[in-house]
């Protein structure tokens, strides 16, 4: 029914990203699809004009320089929901996006982002996982992780992360975080062995010497290992060595 209206493949495969990371900006899915910001942003009006998506814009984005961001309207819901199979749980969340706060949507953007560099600097290595798309696994925290890695090669260990992105520098915010997954780890299915390691992105060095105090006086059985917003930016994709295990962060390793 989708391609009854005459939407092109471009702009399906815009819609479907949107469901998976629920916002974006032209220039995240530009880097996503590996194609011109010029042609997405054509995809992206005629979108627009059709009701498919709407575009957060406000007048402090324009003067910090920041793009507008896009997201499905209930109408490009439906068209999706013609062409893929739709979580009911996760529907029903995108119908509130025109009310989330800046900063909510700030995080899924730091999230969408960083699937880029984790895609580009592990080609072929995982299988990577967003809130949307691991709504139904049941074996993950109720609170889905910003990303979920599968490794590939089973072989390898360890073989399944948790990511989660935290722009918010602030103690009780971090702790309330690592609690959900110390929670989590103790009630959890999996083989103690097996458990994810936990990989968290925060937004500066200083938040990294706060989780390491909590992770000190809470001792939690699983690994973690944590980086930066800013040293994920400035990888190259071919820098694998930005993270680090949060008890020792002197040594920089690769996933």
């Amino acid at each position: 029914m989708g391609h009854k209206i005459g939407i092109t493949t471009n702009q399906l495969l815009i819609l479907k990203l949107l469901y998976k990371f629920r916002f974006a900006t032209p220039n995240l899915i530009s880097k996503y699809r590996n194609i011109s910001i010029s042609s997405i942003n054509q995809s992206l009006n005629i979108l627009l004009k059709r009701g498919l998506i709407e575009r957060k814009y406000s007048n402090r984005n324009r003067i910090a320089g920041k793009p507008a961001s896009y997201y499905l309207t209930s109408a490009g819901i439906n068209v999706l929901g013609n062409n893929i199979r739709l979580n009911d749980l996760v529907v029903h969340s995108y119908y509130h996006n025109k009310k989330v706060s800046e900063s909510f949507i700030d995080q899924h953007l730091a999230v969408l982002e960083i699937y880029i560099v984790l895609g580009k600097s592990y080609p072929g290595l995982f299988n990577i996982f967003t809130a949307a798309d691991s709504r139904s696994l049941e074996y993950l925290p109720e609170i889905k992780p910003s990303l979920y890695l599968s490794r590939i090669d089973k072989s390898v260990t360890p073989r399944h992360y948790f990511l989660e992105v935290i722009n918010d520098d602030r103690t009780f915010i971090i702790k309330k975080k690592l609690n959900e997954y110390i929670e989590h780890y103790s009630s959890a299915t999996w083989d103690k062995d097996e458990y994810p390691t936990l990989l968290v992105v925060l937004p500066s060095q200083r938040a990294e010497k706060r989780l390491g105090y909590l992770v000190e006086s809470q001792s939690p059985d699983f690994d973690i290992y944590t980086t930066t917003a800013l040293a994920t930016k400035n990888s190259g994709f071919n820098n694998r060595n930005i993270w680090s295990d949060v008890l020792e962060p002197e040594n920089l390793v690769s996933l």
